[in-house]
């Protein structure tokens, strides 16, 4: 019969101890260095994020949600501000928007088949811009009421967003020859969530 100091030694030695466990954010699969290049490659679409050591087609692919959901939320939360209650319209028209862009880029992938969770968070990182545009219409366009002025903006806006998520989609997906077919969706989705921003 086995004595109780056996059987705690057995114990302890079948549960891992506190130090060997890994931290928080990688078992949630949050890896805060993939968002901040996946953010630093909107914001500059045209630079090489990463460096030589890192592989784009990793960063990518990796399909973390936190980041667009975080923007997102600061997207409803500034039309808020604004005076418009639209989190309905924002993550109804942004869920059937990345369903269809999945399928428009599965049917143009000459490669292997690009997940749904891949699209969204890159057209979900692409949101900010527009989140950039909210603020600034919150701060300045009210002051100044220049119609004009905010429509300049907002195509500014659509172009941005829509030529990081391209860029992003050409270098994750390898869809280098099919970039102006992708563009065009995501130009009329880009362009939808700045026309509920700016009237």
């Amino acid at each position: 019969m086995p004595s109780a100091s056996t059987q705690q030694q057995d114990d302890a030695g079948t549960y891992p101890s506190f130090e060997d466990e890994a931290p928080l954010l990688e078992e949630l699969g949050i890896n805060i260095q993939h968002i901040l290049l996946k953010t630093k490659a909107v914001v500059f679409p045209f630079s090489r994020f990463g460096g030589d050591q890192i592989d784009p087609t990793v960063i990518c692919q990796d399909g973390d949600l936190p980041g667009p959901v975080a923007l997102l939320l600061l997207l409803g939360g500034e039309m808020v501000l604004q005076g418009k209650l639209q989190f309905g319209y924002i993550y109804i028209y942004g869920l059937f928007g990345c369903i269809a862009m999945t399928l428009v880029v599965n049917l143009m992938s000459p490669n292997d088949a690009v997940s749904f969770w891949t699209v969204t968070s890159i057209m979900g990182y692409s949101l900010l811009p527009v989140n950039i545009l909210a603020l600034v219409k919150i701060v300045i366009m009210n002051l100044i009421h220049l119609q004009t002025f905010g429509n300049i903006l907002g195509g500014l806006t659509v172009i941005w967003s829509t030529v990081a998520s391209t860029r992003l989609l050409e270098l994750g997906c390898g869809l280098r020859s099919q970039r102006y077919l992708i563009a065009y969706p995501l130009l009329l989705f880009y362009s939808a969530f700045v026309m509920m921003t700016i009237l």
